[in-house]
């Protein structure tokens, strides 16, 4: 979010001859910024445009979405499993007819943040997850599984050629937990949080620290200060950039494994990893 002065200050920038500092990139992202905050302001998602003070980048609670996909900000490949609930104002997640039609499932829904808008060395994303329902796949070789974080891309599935970090919530028989994670290219490496999946409410926060640090914690409170668990603390490679999607993707292959959940109340600094 771009606030009143800050665009009042950038705009003498740019028309000031003296200065040398300012960058294509730089001119870019401060045009991509201002589209979204006016979007956003306008229609009453994330941040409103002329706000004062401290604040943070992008907000999102759905309560001005009037269509399941936000009126086309946040789209969907498939909204009887991801979709925005108009009535009760969250994103609904539900796989629960896996184990009805017999087949392998992967969605995705998604907002774009804008090319350059979050930072490729920090960043810190807090959102409420409630999981409502859950049932672990019952063959060995199959999985279900749920991540949320910042992707690259809109690719979905398994393993799709991405860069992100995020957590993800898998359901395995052998091992049910909720891990932390980045892919740079690639398959996700998995960072435990020693947190097994039940039926309740999850405050989750993943930061990027550094170009080369990233982590995931789990919260039982709205203030995010009662931690679940342990940290998923990750060194990842700093080639992981472009997050401009906050992505959420289940995959769930052909088994019994179904879960019912939410997402809500997201909150986002775009080039810090510390609350405003």
């Amino acid at each position: 979010m771009i606030k009143l002065n800050e665009l009042q200050k950038s705009s003498k920038d740019l028309c000031n001859p003296l200065r040398k500092s300012w960058t294509l990139k730089d001119v870019e992202k401060l045009i991509t910024k201002t589209k979204q905050s006016l979007i956003r302001g306008a229609g009453n998602h994330g941040n409103a445009f002329l706000s004062f003070g401290a604040a943070w980048d992008f907000t999102e609670n759905f309560s001005a979405c009037t269509t399941n996909q936000c009126d086309g900000l946040w789209p969907s490949t498939n909204t009887a499993e991801l979709a925005v609930n108009t009535t009760t104002d969250v994103i609904d997640i539900d796989v629960s007819g896996i184990d009805v039609d017999g087949i392998s499932h992967d969605s995705e829904q998604h907002y774009d943040l804008g090319a350059g808008i979050v930072s490729d060395t920090a960043f810190l994303l807090r959102f409420k997850f409630v999981l409502s329902s859950f049932t672990a796949s019952t063959v060995a070789s199959q999985i279900s599984q749920l991540k949320i974080g910042l992707s690259s891309v809109t690719t979905i599935g398994e393993t799709p050629v991405e860069d992100s970090i995020g957590v993800i919530f898998r359901w395995v028989p052998s091992t049910t937990l909720i891990y932390g994670y980045h892919a740079d290219g690639g398959t996700a490496t998995r960072i435990s949080t020693t947190v097994v999946p039940s039926a309740t409410t999850y405050y989750i926060e993943i930061k990027r620290l550094t170009a080369t640090t990233a982590e995931v914690k789990l919260f039982s409170d709205s203030t995010f200060t009662t931690q679940l668990g342990s940290t998923a603390s990750m060194t990842i490679p700093s080639t992981i950039q472009g997050l401009r999607y906050l992505k959420l993707y289940p995959f769930v292959q052909r088994s019994t494994g179904v879960f019912v959940a939410t997402f809500d109340d997201v909150q986002l600094m775009e080039t810090v990893s510390t609350p405003p």
